[in-house]
């Protein structure tokens, strides 16, 4: 007999969901599990795990080929116990140098700001302003949203960049998310946003 057309579709959205790329949290997710079964939960910074998760964007095989290098690196080298800093693993990967935007030009907070400003048409100076008015509050919290979701980074950190309390990024970023799910406008511009910043990301090819 005939499969009904309505198991169809859902056998098909459940093939598309399971062979679809990891985002960026589940990326960062599956890379602190990898190191914390390794027994290496101090090898890598904050910004060294936001490295290897940005230059292999769904690409989980390329990150743990990365890591290993990084591992190698690290036994053969004198590196003292503290963890591997942004500019030790960018000289670690020294030879990928002109191989591509991704490896010179990583996404990153400065990044994320200049791309919402120029999508919203206001400055950067105001998105890091204390300007509370609608039209600046809410392209700063999805600034910040955008900070945390692709780029992994602790509160306090883009507490810092955007000289905010980290309790305040909390609640803008907790504010975005849930808003997401019933504001069809603001989803669509942050779904925009991201595809916009994944572009110029250069992204790594995918080995097979």
């Amino acid at each position: 007999a005939d499969i009904p057309d309505r198991l169809v579709s859902r056998f098909s959205a459940s093939l598309a969901l399971s062979i679809s790329k990891p985002d960026s949290h589940t990326m960062r997710s599956i890379l602190d599990m990898k190191l914390k079964e390794l027994g290496l939960t101090d090898l890598l910074s904050e910004e060294s795990k936001t490295y290897l998760v940005t230059h292999n964007p769904g690409n989980i095989r390329a990150m743990y080929g990365d890591l290993n290098r990084l591992t190698f690196t690290s036994i053969n080298s004198s590196h003292d116990s503290h963890p591997l800093s942004l500019t030790e693993v960018e000289d670690a990967f020294g030879d990928r140098k002109g191989r591509g935007a991704a490896e010179k030009d990583p996404l990153s907070a400065q990044k994320i700001i200049k791309e919402v400003a120029e999508h919203y048409r206001i400055s950067e100076a105001q998105i890091l302003s204390k300007v509370r008015t609608a039209k600046i509050a809410t392209p700063r919290k999805i600034a910040m949203y955008l900070c945390k979701d692709m780029l992994s980074m602790p509160y306090v950190q883009i507490g810092k960049t955007f000289s905010r309390d980290h309790s305040t990024v909390m609640k803008n970023c907790s504010t975005i998310k849930s808003q997401l799910k019933s504001d069809s406008l603001l989803a669509s511009n942050v779904s925009d946003l991201k595809k916009k910043l994944m572009k110029k990301t250069v992204e790594t090819a995918i080995e097979s």
